[in-house]
């Protein structure tokens, strides 16, 4: 049976729409002078996203060369040294490279709106592969996909019509589990998303929520939730007014 065993609400809560999930999904990469490494922005942003770091993009390309995983043969001995001899496109999918920090995904075919908004409801971008570039798909609204784009800076904005049937677009993949969805999951950041935090058994709490975030941890029914020290002499977790926080057991969320 469910169990809610903390809850605190604040001000500034507001509920989405059906078919409007936006998932707030940062585009870490930055700028790099090459330009045929989509794939490393997706693995970047990728890695961030389920993680709350990545490495350097140097780093991704390395062990990209050291899977023998780049189009061409790369001529040096290490790309975070000689990075240039390394801009080169990657063959397979950016998804079997993640594969190396954990990050395991299955194939959904091109999916429709109502597939977008069930995968982005439970906190998963999705990665899309046509004509060897890749792309990352993060939010929708009605039939609106929200996209980061390597070939752009700022986020885009195209239809479900555009990454359909009869386009370019041949695959989309999804992440196996959910984000934070580990046997221990250990919140010790600042907290300024909304976000649904999953953990098999022990959550970690030493965040501090603020602004307008509206957290949510579930996990199942084994959960042991341990208060960690926040600041020199303070117990627990601090949330700032226009916050929330809302903790639940009894339930398996972690596919």
């Amino acid at each position: 049976m469910k169990q809610l065993l903390f809850i605190f609400i604040f001000a500034g809560i507001t509920s989405l729409a059906r078919s409007q999930v936006i998932l707030d999904m940062e585009n870490v990469f930055g700028v790099t002078p090459c330009n045929v490494w989509c794939w490393n922005r997706v693995a970047s942003n990728m890695l961030y996203y389920y993680f709350g770091s990545t490495p350097s993009k140097n780093e991704i390309a390395e062990v990209a060369r050291q899977n023998n995983s780049l189009f061409d043969f790369c001529d040096c001995t290490t790309c975070i040294l000689n990075p240039d001899s390394c801009c080169k496109p990657i063959m397979g999918s950016v998804t079997q490279l993640l594969n190396n920090w954990g990050l395991k995904f299955f194939n959904i075919g091109l999916p429709t709106c109502s597939i977008l908004e069930s995968y982005f409801s439970v906190n998963k971008p999705i990665v899309y592969w046509f004509d060897g570039h890749f792309i990352t798909a993060h939010g929708i609204d009605v039939d609106d996909v929200y996209i980061i784009d390597g070939n752009e800076q700022d986020d885009i904005i195209l239809n479900i019509n555009d990454i359909g049937l009869g386009r370019d677009f041949e695959n989309a993949y999804v992440a196996k589990f959910s984000p934070d969805c580990s046997d221990i999951n250990e919140v010790t950041y600042r907290i300024l998303d909304s976000r649904t935090y999953y953990s098999k058994n022990t959550i970690k709490i030493s965040g501090q929520f603020e602004g307008n975030s509206a957290s949510v941890f579930r996990s199942d029914n084994n959960i042991i939730f341990d208060y960690k020290a926040y600041g020199p002499s303070v117990l627990g977790f601090k949330i700032e007014t226009g916050s929330s926080l809302v903790i639940y057991t009894g339930e398996n969320n972690c596919p």
